[in-house]
């Protein structure tokens, strides 16, 4: 199984070398390939593994493909994320929300299994809030990536936020205002945060909320190699589980009497719960999914005291988050 685990683990970490995909028609004799290999090849099983695997999600992903030049459509989306806002525009990303009965079962299948999302921009636009869902009109195109090979790839970092498009809304029609937990407490806190000097910061650090950064506040971050900082990541989940693990620990030794290992391993568990709860209130970005399964990984191997090789926790990264080998 380990030389199963190697073949799989390498194979996908030269997924960027690869000069195609495998075209969908060949995955079921690939399949075939692999159940043969499995116990004379093991390692050829796994490779063959990552390619079918990485195929099939990519070709769910991009299953409707949209040239580069703009076209005008109508979709049903939900909300996930204010990106910026600069004057009378404001750019957003929206989760793609599909109708099951207009494709066929595969397709409807793939559809609803892989998020798709749309970054989009709206100029002059009405209270759009997370959460809403709405029927957009819109000019969309696909994302493509850039000649020079020294610049910054937008194609590769909208892959691996699983964005396959980008366009400009033309008209839209609000279908549900149902807000979230998430956005009722952001809105309860704003007013509260917008006293503070630095509140657009601490907005963006609390909720992963960037939309109230200014230009002049972006060029600070900048020029100070501070602009990370406000996208929130596995720093800033391992900074509030260290908070919270040490509180408890603290109280522990006070409020209970139990054993050691029952006090570390509660300890971890409200930590746990208070990042995946921050986790929650960040928007759940795709850096924050990342750096929330291993955390959980950890969480679990601990509780069951079972030993994790660095090669089960690789395996398990990109078996579930497979688009962040774009990043």
């Amino acid at each position: 199984m380990n030389r199963f685990i190697y073949g799989f683990c390498a194979c996908s970490l030269s997924a960027m070398l690869w000069p195609s995909l495998v075209p969908i028609g060949w995955l079921p004799i690939l399949f075939l390939a692999m159940v043969l290999c499995l116990r004379k090849g093991p390692l050829m099983a796994g490779c063959l593994f990552a390619v079918i695997w990485l195929s099939l999600l990519f070709h769910c992903l991009f299953m409707h493909q949209y040239a580069e030049k703009s076209q005008q459509i109508e979709f049903k989306a939900q909300i996930v994320s204010l990106v910026s806002q600069n004057r009378d525009w404001i750019s957003f990303d929206v989760r793609v929300i599909n109708q099951a009965d207009q494709y066929a079962f595969f397709e409807a299948l793939a559809l609803n299994n892989v998020q798709r999302y749309y970054r989009l921009t709206w100029q002059k636009p009405d209270k759009i809030v997370i959460g809403q869902t709405w029927l957009f009109s819109a000019k969309v195109k696909g994302i493509s990536s850039i000649q020079n090979q020294g610049g910054f790839n937008q194609q590769k970092q909208f892959i691996s936020q699983h964005i396959i498009a980008k366009g400009r809304v033309k008209r839209a029609e609000l279908l549900s205002h149902s807000m979230s937990v998430r956005q009722q407490v952001i809105d309860a806190l704003s007013p509260t945060l917008a006293q503070f000097a630095q509140g657009d910061i601490l907005q963006a650090l609390i909720f992963g909320d960037k939309s109230g950064l200014s230009a002049i506040r972006w060029q600070q971050l900048r020029q100070t190699g501070a602009g990370h900082l406000v996208a929130i990541s596995g720093l800033h989940l391992s900074v509030v589980f260290g908070l919270f693990y040490a509180i408890m620990i603290g109280l522990s030794r006070y409020a209970f009497s139990w054993q050691h290992l029952g006090k570390i391993q509660l300890a971890m568990v409200i930590a746990a719960l208070f990042t995946f709860g921050y986790g929650y209130l960040s928007g759940f970005a795709v850096a924050t999914q990342r750096a929330l399964l291993m955390l959980f990984l950890l969480l679990i191997f601990s509780l069951i005291k079972q030993f994790s090789h660095h090669w089960d926790r690789l395996v398990y990264a990109l078996f579930f988050m497979p688009m962040q080998l774009a990043q």
